[in-house]
């Protein structure tokens, strides 16, 4: 993971007071954005490109 941006703020989902109280896995399986798959917790995602 060389590169990393971060999730535009209109794409992001903010998290419930419940879901913060969540820990490990429970925590990571909170959708962040519109694109979980690429949204890490932080709100940053992985460059993605197709050659």
């Amino acid at each position: 993971m060389l590169m990393v941006a971060p999730v535009k703020k209109e794409k992001r989902v903010p998290m419930t007071d419940d879901e913060m109280d969540l820990f490990g896995i429970d925590r990571l399986r909170i959708p962040r954005s519109d694109v979980p798959a690429i949204t890490h917790v932080d709100y940053s995602a992985r460059i993605q490109t197709v050659d």
